[in-house]
């Protein structure tokens, strides 16, 4: 048999050797493309404006579904949104929990461990023994807001519907609430209870032992629709379209306050036993009410849904998942 000569011998090695060298080359040029294309990636989960601000701390975006409402208490705080979106903040992080309906949540409310969140066609979820169940609709309305009263847990929405469930356990009931105009906020203290919808309707809920209906329509609050509302028995606030803003206190009526913005405020929120607001709304936007309105910086330009203000922080919801603000 040949056999190749010392020179060829020589050739063929150092033809092995340079095949070697050239896919390592290769691979560390893949494995550095792979680095930079995850940290582009990571980089993107974050919205870049937060790395210029020290007042917001972003969370996560919930695989891009809406945040439309936020609640919480002493030890827990919720979030729901879009496609039947569920998340509990407990143990220092958001938790998704699988909720029994793929409707859009429009909106939920805490106390004492219990929660109740509402949305589209008249869906209810009540949270029991740490599980989320569908209560037996009273309407096929959507409903666009909820909240804990003396008298029970109430649900508003679409063409004047008012939902309310006495007690736990116990089913929901259609009240009458006097107005066709769709309804997108309430809010109730241990007597007062408010409702805001559209073009400024305004409806409060009648003293206990007062005959006939229990919802009564006030004078509007301005023309603009009023999207939030929220309150105590020493004061409240609504917020809507246009930058509206109006404030009640225990010393005076209902009276519009000028907000210095022109941007929709969708939500808003206070500690309880204060006179001390938060309103949040379109392209960033978000107004601290402490005596005079002051518009503060916007941050992040995507539109803000939701908000809460409690013992576990402040926390602003919206298109793009949810941020915590700091004090």
């Amino acid at each position: 048999a040949l056999r190749p000569s010392p020179s060829e011998a020589s050739v063929a090695e150092r033809g092995h050797a340079t095949r070697l060298v050239g896919a390592a080359v290769v691979v560390a040029v893949l494995v550095a493309i792979a680095v930079r294309v995850s940290g582009r990636r990571e980089s993107a989960a974050r919205p870049p404006e937060l790395a210029r601000s020290s007042t917001l701390r972003y969370e996560t975006s919930f695989a891009g579904k809406a945040v439309n409402a936020l609640a919480s208490g002493e030890s827990s705080a919720f979030a729901v949104g879009d496609d039947g979106l569920v998340l509990r903040w407990r143990a220092g992080a958001w938790e998704t929990i699988n909720a029994p309906t793929h409707a859009a949540l429009r909106a939920v409310a805490e106390r004492r461990g219990e929660a109740v969140a509402v949305g589209d066609d008249g869906t209810i979820l009540e949270l029991e023994d740490d599980a989320w169940k569908l209560a037996a609709p009273a309407t096929h309305a959507s409903l666009r807001a909820v909240a804990y009263s003396s008298f029970g847990v109430v649900a508003v929405g679409d063409r004047g519907t008012i939902v309310r469930r006495a007690g736990a356990r116990e089913p929901w009931q259609l009240e009458r609430s006097g107005t066709s105009a769709d309804l997108f906020g309430a809010c109730a203290g241990l007597g007062d209870a408010f409702v805001v919808g559209a073009a400024g309707t305004l409806l409060q809920h009648a003293p206990f032992g007062t005959l006939g209906d229990p919802w009564k329509v006030q004078a509007s609050l301005g023309g603009a629709t009023l999207r939030a509302v929220a309150c105590d028995d020493r004061a409240a606030a609504a917020v809507g379209d246009g930058g509206a803003l109006f404030e009640r206190t225990s010393d005076a009526g209902w009276h519009a306050v000028p907000s210095g913005t022109s941007a929709a405020l969708l939500a808003i929120a206070a500690p309880l036993g204060t006179e001390s607001w938060l309103a949040v709304g379109e392209r960033g936007t978000t107004v601290r009410v402490a005596g005079e309105p002051a518009v503060q910086a916007a941050v992040l330009g995507w539109t803000f849904r939701a908000v809460t203000d409690g013992p576990l922080g402040t926390w602003v919801g919206g298109d793009r998942g949810i941020v915590r603000l700091a004090h």
